[in-house]
């Protein structure tokens, strides 16, 4: 009787029976009701039903499952077998074969599949990441194309598997834009693409006519920058469990490409009298940056859970190249014809930054129970090139053409922070950042571009020669990438541990600059003489990198920093360039030499947190760290250009140019803006010391000769340059020239402050006196020698020159550093000019360099 009446129910709702099974031929709303019927005939409760039941009572209990996936009561999701000797052989297959909410298994095996694009939400599954790979070559450096691409509108699962050697510009491994879990997940050994170098500029083609200039050199292309996100690149929503994230590689930024030459003109004729100008130098192109994000790359929402960040580095950056010297200009033609205008050396390129971050966000994230460890930052690109000589300037009785100026050198790019880059806004609790090195900067190897020499005065119209062209400066150093964290945007970490990690170190300033082109010579009896061109500066040494850098909003409750290393201060080897010497005045007056350039000046130590934003730390113990040394300078001050001689006025001589200096240790926490501890520890730490200063002063140029008629006195000679001073020591605690609060039971004790570095650098020779001119004359005073280096003053207990608010606290047991000897010698005084009426007075020896003074304590 009870099958009767369910056969009739179910012919009356349009289904047919089968010897084999039951197949809906239309469905209705009302399935629920013949489902409650036959349930209640059946005597099946629907509390204890599922599709894996199995059907002992034969057809009933099959009709009801029927039924319910009819009535859409249960979802009748397929399970995708993929493998050797099952229904699939690969995931695109079974991806493409799937429908919204099926599981696709992967069983004993493994697959090499490039390119799985993923429209529609799925849940894959392996049998561990042990023991399934997905990959998209077996060689990771063939692979051509990434592993998995999810799209957006779909939520896929990922578990059980590992996915490696996937390349690509984003995501070498995973590119996410739509929702995705992934669990007990392996994603290593994944790359994205290097940047293409630049393409080198054309060289400007010369003149070809009479009059005609030289054309520019086109400037050389930037290399472009290498794909992001090694691992992951997430714009979508992504969560990861239990999973690790490692040996994934950025690709590295391309170099620029070299400036082209500038042509040269050509001379004026009786047609077009002007002589052609010079072109100017190409640019050289600037290196590309290095990837971002070597194990993650973030723009969206992203949760990491009981995961690892592990042994991922960045690219490097790209170098910068060289720019393009410039063309001379030609003379112009007859009483009217004006000389041409020399070309600027082109400016080299700069390095490219390394990438930033085995973790990189600029969207919204959460980190928790999570190890970021042994990840490397990238290095920045190296400044080699150099800046273009520039093109000498070109006489005419009209008028004559000015110098051109030398091109500067570039500047090495930045290292890479190896631990998080956050530019968004990000929480961290509980995760440890350990054994991680950040990124040396790149250095800077170029020198500067020479500057050209003034033309002469060409008489009719034309009296006073052109003055010389200024010379480039030398390549600086980049600065080096921090360690643990990267701040521009807003973070808070939570019972958090760094331990243990390094942060990069400045790039060497080895560039020497370039020097001033002399000045061009004066005509007739008014005709002046020009001014020499001024010298370029020897590069600067790069700046070490903190562990934790904060730019903006920062907060740390309950976190240790210990044992970490900030990075070192690089040196500076560049010399300054020497300045322009002065034009002869012929009849009238001489033109002034240029003052030398300076040393390269090392860059400063690090301190292991450095604040410019507004940093809050709670409950922290910050412990056994080691504050960046000073580099150290041996960048000697270039020569002054020396005056000439006039018949109506000498010229001056310039100064030698200074030596530069030491750079200074880094403190422990260096803060520039708000910063406030509360109930927190600083205890046995060590600030860093200062650089040594061993170049030696530029001399000093030397003056003028008498010409005579109007002039009898030759010029005094010009000062020598002084040698830099070595950098002062790191204070054991704080530096702070912003708002520092310190409160709430904290303790500062046990800290050694740096000592201050060592002066060696000698003082630069007075310049000779010029010698006076017949029976009246009088020679010229020596220059004074310049003084010798100053020892760097010992690191402070706490360096204060802002705001310090003091409130229930205790220092204790701190030691200030000893200052530095000052071994510098002063220079030798310039020797006083002959004059036959009276000879001039030596100049004066330069000062002894002084020890610098130990550290201060203070009293809170």
């Amino acid at each position: 009787m009870k099958h009767k009446i369910i056969f009739y129910i179910i012919l009356t709702f349009g289904f047919m029976i089968s010897s084999a099974d039951l197949q809906p031929i239309r469905k209705n709303t009302d399935l629920k009701q013949v489902i409650s019927i036959l349930q209640i005939l059946s005597g099946y409760s629907a509390d204890n039903f599922s599709p894996d039941n199995q059907f002992e009572k034969s057809d009933l209990k099959q009709v009801i499952y029927l039924l319910k996936v009819n009535a859409g009561l249960i979802q009748n999701n397929e399970i995708l077998l993929v493998g050797q000797n099952q229904p699939y052989e690969s995931l695109s297959n079974a991806i493409s074969h799937a429908s919204d909410g099926d599981i696709i298994e992967i069983v004993d095996t493994n697959l090499t599949e490039s390119g799985i694009t993923i429209n529609k939400s799925l849940t894959i599954k392996g049998m561990g990441a042990e023991n399934t790979v997905v990959q998209a070559h077996s060689d990771p450096d063939v692979a051509t194309d990434r592993v998995f691409t999810i799209l957006a509108d779909a939520s896929v699962k990922i578990t059980g598997i590992t996915i490696r050697h996937g390349k690509s510009n984003k995501g070498g491994g995973i590119y996410n834009s739509a929702r995705l879990t992934l669990e007990n997940v392996s994603v290593v050994h994944n790359s994205t693409i290097d940047g293409i170098n630049g393409r080198v500029g054309q060289d400007g083609t010369n003149g070809v006519n009479n009059g005609d200039s030289g054309e520019d050199g086109d400037s050389g292309e930037d290399g472009s920058d290498a794909g992001l996100g090694a691992g992951i690149y997430n714009e979508g929503s992504l969560i990861i469990i239990n999973s690790t994230i490692g040996n994934n590689r950025t690709g590295s930024g391309g170099h620029g490409g070299y400036g082209g030459d500038g042509g040269y003109g050509i001379k004026g004729s009786s047609e077009i009298e002007s002589g052609g100008d010079g072109g100017n130098g190409g640019d050289g192109g600037n290196g590309g940056k290095g990837g971002d994000g070597s194990g993650i790359y973030n723009s969206g929402s992203l949760e990491i859970f009981k995961s690892s960040i592990v042994s991922n580095s960045c690219g490097n950056g790209g170098n910068g190249a060289t720019g393009g010297h410039a063309g001379n200009a030609a003379i112009g033609y007859g009483s009217e014809g004006s000389g041409g205008y020399g070309g600027d050396g082109g400016n080299a390129g700069n390095g490219g930054d390394g990438g930033q971050g085995s973790i990189f966000n600029s969207g919204k994230m959460t980190v928790r129970f999570c190890i970021i460890e042994n990840n490397q930052g990238a290095i920045g690109g190296n400044a080699i090139g150099s800046g273009g000589d520039a093109g000498n300037g070109a006489k005419g009785k009209d008028s004559s053409g000015g110098a051109g100026d030398g091109g500067y050198a570039g500047t090495g790019g930045a290292g890479g922070c190896s631990g998080i880059f956050n530019s968004g806004v990000m929480v961290v609790n509980d995760t440890d950042f350990k054994n991680n090195q950040g990124g040396n900067a790149g250095f800077g190897s170029g020198d500067g571009g020479n500057g050209g020499e003034g033309a002469d005065a060409g008489g009719s119209w034309n009296d006073n020669g052109e003055d010389g062209g200024n010379g480039g400066n030398g390549a600086n150093g980049g600065n080096g990438g921090a360690a643990a964290i990267s701040n521009f945007g807003s973070i808070s970490i939570t019972n958090c541990s760094i331990e243990m990690n390094v942060s990069g170190n400045g790039g060497k300033g080895i560039g020497n600059a370039g020097n001033g082109g002399t000045a061009g010579k004066g005509y007739g009896s008014d005709g002046s003489g020009g001014y020499g061109g001024k010298p370029g500066t020897g590069g600067f040494g790069g700046n070490g990198a903190p562990v934790i850098l904060n730019e903006n909003y920062f907060t740390a409750i309950n976190c240790t920093v210990y044992n970490n290393s900030a990075g070192n201060g690089a040196d500076a080897i560049g010399i300054g360039g020497n300045g322009g010497n002065g034009g002869d005045g012929s009849s009238g007056s001489a033109g002034d030499g240029e003052n030398g350039g300076s040393g390269g000046n090392a860059g400063h130590g690090a301190s292991i947190i450095s604040n410019s934003g507004k940093i809050k730390l709670v409950s922290c113990q910050i412990m056994n760290n080691y504050g960046g040394s000073g580099g150290n300078s041996s960048g000697s001050g270039g020569n002054g250009g020396d005056g000439d001689e006039g018949k109506e006025s000498s010229g001056f001589p310039g100064n030698g140019g200074q030596s530069g200096a030491g750079g200074n240790g880094g403190s422990i926490i260096f803060n520039t803006s708000h910063l406030v501890l509360e109930n927190c520890s600083v205890n046995e730490n060590y600030g860093g010391s200062g650089g040594n200063a061993d170049g030696n002063g530029g001399n000093g140029g030397k003056g003028g000769d008498a010409g005579g008629s109007w002039n009898n006195f030759g010029e005094d000679g010009r000062f020598g340059g002084h040698a830099g001073n070595a950098g002062n020591g790191g204070a054991s605690s704080f530096s702070n020239s912003g708002t520092l609060t310190i409160t709430v039971n904290s303790l500062i004790s046990e800290n050694l402050a740096g000592s201050g570095g060592i002066g060696s650098g000698n003082g630069g020779i007075g310049g000779i006196g010029g010698e006076g001119y017949g029976s009246e004359g009088v020679g010229g005073n020596g220059g004074k020698g310049g003084s010798g280096s100053n020892g760097g003053n010992g690191g402070d207990e706490l360096d204060n020159t802002g705001k310090l608010l003091i409130d229930d606290c205790t220092f204790s047991q701190n030691q200030v550093g000893h200052g530095g000897k000052g071994l510098g010698k002063g220079g030798e005084g310039g020797k006083g000019g002959e004059g036959r009426d009276f000879n001039g007075f030596d100049g004066f020896n330069g000062n002894n360099g002084s020890d610098g003074d130990s550290g201060r304590y203070v009293n809170p």
